[in-house]
């Protein structure tokens, strides 16, 4: 038990209303910060999950380059790589 002075009255707080306060104050901020990265705060969404640039493997992506090699590379052997590449 612990005794608490709050303008001139004499509080006593047991073990399970700590608790509950630890508990309470702790469920708030895990609320502030799931809303803030769901929803952001303000116009511009500070904080949020939403302003984070996914790179492209977060993305779910390839890129793939290919280069001729040789000199005499043709369009119609170009259209037909694209062709097979799809």
């Amino acid at each position: 038990m612990s005794l608490k002075i709050i303008q001139g009255r004499v509080f006593i707080m047991n073990s399970k209303v700590k608790g509950f306060l630890k508990l309470a104050l702790s469920l708030a901020v895990i609320a502030v910060l799931v809303f803030s990265a769901v929803v952001g705060f303000g116009k511009s969404k500070l904080f949020s999950a939403s302003r984070i640039k996914q790179g492209l493997d977060l993305a779910g992506g390839v890129s793939i380059t290919y280069e001729a090699v040789g000199e005499d590379v043709s369009e119609e052997d170009i259209s037909d790589a694209k062709y097979k590449l799809q």
